[in-house]
């Protein structure tokens, strides 16, 4: 439900910042859950140390890489057209 509102948020705001904080997220979100759905209902056999693991990594970095690079003058600032 969350990622759905993340991913939904962008395309009703006027807001650029809104509108990239929510896109990043919701981005992340999607696959975040989706990873989550493999592990839970397909990976089953995945054991500790499996390819798996830096997919896991890798979503936990996401968020880090998303906040570390936030500029919000920058995004202010962007000549982006509004999205509906």
């Amino acid at each position: 439900m969350a990622s759905v509102f993340s991913v939904a948020r962008p395309l009703f705001t006027n807001s650029r910042v809104v509108r990239t904080l929510f896109g990043r997220f919701g981005v992340f979100l999607v696959f975040a859950c989706l990873g989550d759905f493999y592990y839970n209902y397909l990976g089953g056999t995945l054991q500790t140390g499996s390819w798996y693991e830096a997919i896991w990594t890798a979503l936990n970095i996401v968020p880090i890489v998303i906040v570390g690079t936030w500029d919000h003058e920058k995004i202010e600032n962007s000549n982006v057209r509004p999205l509906l």
